[in-house]
């Protein structure tokens, strides 16, 4: 083997080395990221009971999860509600109760 081969095959071994090491990294991170936003989903699901501001009544209301889940991973708490036991007559609301869920969040 000429010295240009061995550097050749020095400097292949080397890119291939770090190509290995981003994609694991790349794994890693996209498996802990999935793992939040998953949890986040889990958090958020399914129906709660809140107090509607409008008519000071209870309303069961179910959160846009995947959308809360996402917000989580940018580090913000955002709630939408996905759907209500008083729509589709208020189905405009300001969903103004967006902030009771935040403080119970699983109720």
């Amino acid at each position: 083997m000429t010295p240009l081969d061995q550097v050749f095959r020095h400097a292949l071994i080397i890119t291939l080395a770090t190509y290995l090491l981003a994609g694991l990294f790349l794994i890693v991170v996209g498996a802990l990221l999935a793992r939040l936003v998953v949890r986040a989903h889990g958090e958020y699901s399914g129906t709660r009971t809140v107090t509607c501001p409008e008519t000071e009544d209870y309303a069961h209301v179910k959160v846009d999860a995947w959308h809360a889940a996402m917000m989580r991973l940018l580090g913000r708490t955002h709630l939408r509600v996905r759907d209500c036991s008083r729509w589709p007559e208020r189905r405009d609301c300001a969903q103004a109760c967006t902030w009771q869920m935040a403080r119970n969040r699983k109720a």
